[in-house]
């Protein structure tokens, strides 16, 4: 991840700079939980395949809704500038984005920031 700095805030630099091993796995599974909590929540009248399936919950809502979603990753590339020699892990993340989004009828928008251009993994992508 990136580092965001307010110049003159001496206790976030402290922060930065202290040695606090912060383990994002199950922040991911517990967000993966929370947007299909959410989906469940907004859609109730709706029947799910498999609602642990975050691809499945979307294209289960989008059939009975014809309702279409928008997509926002800011920074999109971090893994790849931020894990480089993670090949594997950055292999995984370009999958899960092409299963979960790459030619899905429920997916209105793809809005994705970062520094790196789209077109430097377009051959993952195909």
């Amino acid at each position: 991840m990136g580092s965001y700095l307010n110049p003159g805030n001496e206790k976030f630099q402290r922060s930065l700079n202290s040695k606090i091993y912060v383990d994002k796995t199950e922040l991911i599974s517990l967000l993966k939980k929370r947007i299909l909590f959410e989906l469940k929540m907004q859609n109730k009248d709706c029947e799910l395949f498999d609602e642990a399936n975050l691809t499945f919950t979307l294209q289960d809502i989008y059939a009975q809704k014809k309702v279409p979603y928008v997509v926002l990753i800011d920074e999109w590339d971090c893994i790849f500038r931020e894990k480089q020699q993670d090949v594997e892990g950055q292999k995984k993340y370009l999958d899960f984005l092409r299963d979960w989004m790459k030619d899905k009828e429920y997916i209105a928008l793809a809005y994705m920031t970062g520094i790196l251009p789209i077109k430097n993994t377009e051959a993952i992508l195909h």
